[in-house]
């Protein structure tokens, strides 16, 4: 993500929030800053205001996976992490 038309210093925010009807077990995480946040529920919200600055691109990842539980079947049903309100 990077923040452009402008110079100087900046702050993004965002929020990152999962969804679905899953347990799922995940990670919202950028390294350079020292966020690693896990993530082990479908109702978690997590709201980030972090400083930048202008065209300097910070790297960013999100991963998830739905749970599976022993001696049941692979669970189907969808569930993800979303990333949403960017604002500079």
């Amino acid at each position: 993500m990077e923040a452009v038309g402008g110079a100087g210093t900046a702050w993004i925010e965002f929020d990152v929030s999962t969804f679905g009807a899953n347990q799922i077990a995940g990670e919202f995480a950028i390294p350079s800053l020292g966020i690693i946040d896990p993530v082990f529920t479908y109702v978690q919200h997590n709201y980030y205001v972090i400083l930048v600055k202008f065209g300097q691109a910070i790297s960013y990842s999100l991963f998830v996976e739905n749970q599976i539980f022993p001696g049941w079947e692979p669970d189907v049903l969808t569930a993800g992490l979303v990333m949403s309100g960017l604002e500079v």
